[in-house]
This record gives structure tokens, C-alpha cells and sequence, in this order.
């Protein structure tokens, strides 16, 4: 192996960061590739275990949504995934609502839930779903969970999942999503 040098130099033309006191340097690019690969491997294994979390408050609470949000430690799981976690996870949970039926089915039920915002990004997101045209790759992206996650359902997402003071929100989001899978799965066969 060549000895890089200890400073970028117009040969190699890029940043070099020192690994350790010898005269052996690694590339930057080679540091960050390595970081996001661990950071994607992370949100890739936080993906089922929030789904998981989602899943069993909703059953412990009969797929009441406003209930299963309040389960103690459920919000505090949901703002400890990281940011790309839950875009997954609502990109994900928005893609198994397509089809099949949204809810609530109850029009009294559906005028008290108008003006909740968890309740408008989560059919905003269904909506989505529910008009694309495309398979699941397209949806999810080649790459999914790294992002940027495609589309308008990928952008509005990740730009709900990142803003934290919207976790509350997109708990709930999520929630309204993956209940009328849970609730209907056969109508929702892929």
C-alpha cells in the first residue's frame, strides 16, 4: 500500500483526516461512507422494533388511537428513533393503507377527528398511497431507508419525522395508519 500524504495535495485532490500519529491517512469520504453505513444499519433496526412498539399499544388498547398514544414510554420510544426511522415508518405504514379501506368509517367519528393534525398527515400520506401508480420499490425508493425518501409522500415524511416538536404528531400519524391495517388485514393483502 502507497503512503498518502500528510496533506491533501493536488495529485490526490481530496481532504485526507489522520487516523492515527503515523504517516498512514484515510480519505474523509472513507469515515463519512463508513458512518453512514452504521447509521443506516441503525435506522434500518429500529424500523420493526418501532413498528413492534406501535403494534402492541394499539392491540393493549383496542386500536384506539388516542389511548395507545398515551401508553407511558410510547412517546418517549417514537422521539428516541432516530429522525429517517420514523419517515420509514410512515412512508412504510402509508404504503400498507392502499389498499384497503381508510378509516374511520363513522362520519361523526371522522368530523371529530378533521381538524387533528396527526389525522391530516395521515391521510394526506394514505392519499398518496392510495393514487400511486408504481410498485413498492418506486414508493419506498431503491435505497430505502437512506434518503432522501422519493416522492411527495417521502418528502412530506421526512419533513414531518425530522421537525421533533411534531413528534406527538406523527406518533399519532402513524398510529391512524397502522391501525386499519391491524383491524382489516386481509383487505389489505399485497
Amino acid at each position: 500500500m502507497r503512503d498518502l500524504p500528510s496533506a491533501p495535495t493536488w495529485e490526490y485532490g481530496a481532504p485526507y483526516l489522520s487516523i492515527s500519529s503515523t504517516t498512514r491517512r484515510t480519505p474523509v469520504t472513507a469515515v463519512f461512507n463508513s458512518a453512514q453505513a452504521q447509521h443506516l444499519l441503525r435506522v434500518g433496526g429500529e424500523i420493526p422494533d418501532v413498528i413492534a412498539a406501535l403494534d402492541q399499544a394499539l392491540e393493549d388498547n383496542g386500536d384506539a388511537v388516542e389511548d395507545a398514544a398515551d401508553v407511558p414510554g410510547l412517546e418517549e420510544t417514537w422521539a428516541s428513533a432516530e429522525p429517517e426511522s420514523r419517515a420509514a415508518v410512515l412512508l412504510g405504514t402509508a404504503w400498507l393503507t392502499r389498499k384497503g379501506p381508510f378509516w374511520p368509517t363513522d362520519p361523526e367519528e371522522e368530523n371529530d377527528m378533521a381538524g387533528d393534525p396527526a389525522w391530516m398527515l395521515a391521510e394526506e400520506l394514505h392519499e398518496y398511497a392510495v393514487g400511486f401508480t408504481g410498485g413498492s420499490e418506486d414508493w419506498h425508493g431503491a435505497a430505502f431507508p437512506a434518503m432522501p425518501l422519493p416522492g411527495p409522500a417521502g418528502a412530506l415524511s421526512s419533513s414531518s419525522a425530522f421537525d421533533r416538536d411534531d413528534n406527538p404528531v406523527t406518533l399519532r400519524a402513524a398510529m391512524y395508519l397502522l391501525a386499519p391495517v391491524r383491524r382489516r388485514p386481509q383487505a389489505y393483502d399485497q
